[in-house]
């Protein structure tokens, strides 16, 4: 009899385990599936934050710059302030076109770094100005090289072509 209880403990341990075990082993999964859904979700929702943080860091980092402007009959050319000090604009009217000149010293020499012309004619088109009664002009673009003997050290040398560059801003603010 003893040998039949034993038995009975034994299949009833055997029977309490497999029941537990079964258990356990069909919620792991589950659980650790819902805990790694989470994770992805918590993972993504923190990557568009964090997009969406950068974009604005980036927007807070860039600095509109001032713009000298220029004012002319036909419209406003704004080019950087950052040049303010190195630059000399020099604006003339002959009939209906106007001319504007953007020179650069050093020393006692000028350097010419471009010239727009507002109407008239041309070959090189960069835009319009629109003046203040909605009469529509073409703005033509002339750019000279500088002189490979101009005596300018490296440093005025960079500085002469980063002006010439920030045409570029000129042209992107036609209006």
């Amino acid at each position: 009899m003893q040998n039949s209880k034993n038995t009975s403990k034994h299949r009833t341990r055997r029977i309490c385990n497999t029941r537990t075990e079964p258990s356990y082993r069909r919620w792991l999964p589950i659980l650790l599936c819902v805990i790694s859904i989470c994770a992805l979700l918590a993972g993504c929702s923190r990557e568009k934050g964090t997009e969406e943080q950068a974009a604005d860091a980036v927007d807070a980092a860039v600095v509109i710059p001032e713009d000298l402007v220029v004012h002319t009959e036909y419209g406003d050319l704004h080019y950087p302030d950052r040049w303010q000090e190195y630059v000399t604009i020099w604006q003339e009217q002959n009939g209906s076109t106007v001319t504007v000149t953007f020179e650069t010293k050093s020393g006692e020499e000028s350097y010419e770094l471009f010239r727009i012309l507002i109407g008239g004619d041309g070959s090189d088109v960069v835009g319009s100005l629109t003046d203040s009664v909605g009469t529509q002009r073409n703005v033509y673009l002339y750019v000279d090289t500088l002189p490979e003997d101009s005596g300018l050290e490296e440093a005025e040398q960079t500085r002469f072509y980063a002006m010439q560059e920030d045409l570029n801003y000129l042209i992107e603010h036609l209006k």
